[in-house]
Formats: C-alpha cells, structure tokens, sequence
C-alpha cells in the first residue's frame, strides 16, 4: 500500500513516515520547495517526494493519484493572524478533500489528524469523550473543528479522524520544549497549583494509532481519541522530566492564572517585534486555564486495539535524549 502524508516533515508526520516505512508501506511525502527537511533527512531516500501546497489546490490533483490512502498531518498549532489558523487547518483539509475526490475510485481511506482542542476540556472526574458535541475554545481548536466539518461533509473517500491528546516526543518544538528548558534551568512554573490533569501521547505511540485507524474497516466514517490512557498534572509532568535530568530540588513557582495575561500580552508583543510567532499567547489562555484536559482513549481502544502504552516517565526520557543529541538542550 502506497500513503501519501502530509506534513511529512514535521512532528507528528515525520514519525508517521517512520512508522510506515518500518511496517513495510510505500509512503509519498508531500512537502513545499520551500520545505526544513531536518527531521526526515534518514528517511527521504526511501520515500517518494511529491511538491504543493495544500493553499494552492491546482498543485494538489497530481500528489493526490496513484496512492491508496492520504494521512493529512499538516496543520498550523502556532500562527500570526486569526486568518492563518483557518487558512491552513480549515481549508487546507477542505482543498485536500477535494483532489483525494477526484481520485476517490483509487483511494481506500483519508485519515485526518485532528485534535483533542475540537474536543474541549473535561475535567478528570468525567473525561471528555468523542460522542460529545464538540466545544473547543480557542481559534486552532475552532479551526480544526472546521477542517473536520469540511471532511465529514464534502468528502467521497472513506475516512477515519483521530483526535490526539497533547503530543510530546523526540522533534517536538512547541510548549514542551519550553518547560524542559524551564527545568533544566531549575524552574518549575505551574499555574494555579499545577494540580490540573491533562492527556498526554508519546508522539512514536501517535504514530501506531494513526495506523491502526488507516488498517481498521470499523473506523470508516469515525472520530477517535488518541491518548494514554493514565491523564498527569502540571506537577507530575515537570517532576518526570527534573528526575530525567538529575535536577534536584526544583524551585516551584507557583502562580495565579490572572498572571497569564500580562506574561501572554509581553511574549505576543516581542514576538510581534521579531517577527516569530510565540507559543505563549493570548490565545492560549483559555486553554492553560481550563480545569484540565482529560479524554477517553477507551473507544479506540475497544474498536481499533490500540492503546498508548509509553509511560510517561520512558518518554520524558526518550524526548530528553533527542534533545541533548540534537543540540536543542544542553546536556
């Protein structure tokens, strides 16, 4: 079988490429000229490099023929402008719809990888599950919510989306980074305590979830939580990663959720000022702020097989090691 993934390149994606290689699929890796190859470097030549842009659905109709099956990775978790999220997530999947329809004789199954944020928060004592309706809270939730809409009404291939819980692992350049950089400094920055409990999946356990919904018949036309089944807190995650870096005695601060305003308004202002994009943002609020972000893995579970079964603690290390061997933390 023949997958073309989007987003190949980047953290998700470029442990699903791997993931297919490594079980024997040929995979087509769509990517833009103007594309970081960084973290499938290993892997390009093994795979099929197809170029376009899913802004640009002209450039789609090729990449989309002559596989069996589409995973859509590609999506924007950080952007400047509120335009950007809707661009990329919404119609970005709505333009990928589109040609895998003009192929739809040809191709078994587009898998969509969405996200817990369409899902909503839900607390530890009554985890948020798939069959609710959804209510996300923030704009890349909304976005992706809409990119989900696109699929479910407009597509003419047999399709599966999978919802993951926040993913962490080895290439990951987002908020984890951040608090492992924050620990090793000797920090652990919590917010209200930091005694909400939040679903976590190791991205290598993402990627064989991703796969056991493209294999499953029963998951045509369904929507899947992706996540370990045991939810952490705030705490337990930083005490995990203090442990794997030998920091003793992290200094704890513990802050109110009002200080994410002025702490989220300065980094959008610096960031404004260098041109970047920060993780920490006004927009983020809500969801930093929510009473936890725990979701049920048990249908995926029950109708796919799969479970995330990384601990936590083998992932924080994992995740460590690529990032002193790779030069994003010091050792």
């Amino acid at each position: 079988m023949k997958v073309l993934v989007t987003g190949s390149n980047g953290f998700v994606g470029s442990h699903l490429v791997r993931q297919l290689l490594r079980e024997g699929y040929q995979v087509r890796a769509l990517l833009r000229t103007t594309s970081d190859t960084r973290l499938i470097k290993e892997e390009l030549p093994d795979v099929e490099v197809a170029y376009g842009e899913l802004r640009a659905p002209e450039s789609l109709l090729e990449v989309a023929r002559g596989v069996d099956a589409v995973v859509h990775c590609a999506a924007k978790t950080k952007a400047k402008t509120l335009k950007e999220y809707y661009q990329a997530n919404a119609r970005g999947a709505l333009n990928l719809v589109e040609a895998c329809n003009s192929c739809a004789g040809e191709l078994v199954r587009l898998v969509l990888v969405s996200s817990v944020a369409v899902t909503g928060p839900g607390p530890a004592s009554r985890p948020a599950v798939e069959e609710r309706t959804p209510r996300p809270i923030s704009h890349y939730g909304r976005s992706k919510a809409l990119g989900e809409r696109w699929v479910r009404l407009r597509s003419r291939v047999p399709f599966t989306i999978v919802r993951p819980a926040a993913v962490y692992g080895p290439g990951d350049s987002s908020g984890f980074l951040m608090v492992f950089d924050a620990v090793r400094r000797g920090w652990m920055p919590l917010i209200d305590g930091g005694l909400a409990r939040t679903s976590l999946i190791y991205v290598a356990d993402l990627a064989r979830g991703i796969l056991a919904a493209l294999r499953s018949d029963a998951a045509v036309g369904q929507t899947y939580h992706l996540a370990h089944p045991r939810p952490c807190s705030q705490r337990q995650l930083q005490e995990n990663i203090a442990r794997a870096m030998g920091v003793m005695r992290p200094r704890r601060v513990f802050f109110p959720h009002l200080l994410l305003y002025p702490i989220c308004l300065l980094s959008e202002l610096r960031a404004s000022l260098t041109g970047q994009v920060s993780m920490v943002n006004l927009q983020k609020i809500p969801e930093l702020v929510a009473p936890g972000w725990v979701c049920s893995a048990r249908k995926a579970s029950d109708e796919l097989g799969f479970t995330a079964g990384t601990p936590l603690s083998a992932g924080v290390r994992e995740t460590l090691r690529w990032y002193v061997d790779n030069g994003w933390l010091s050792a």
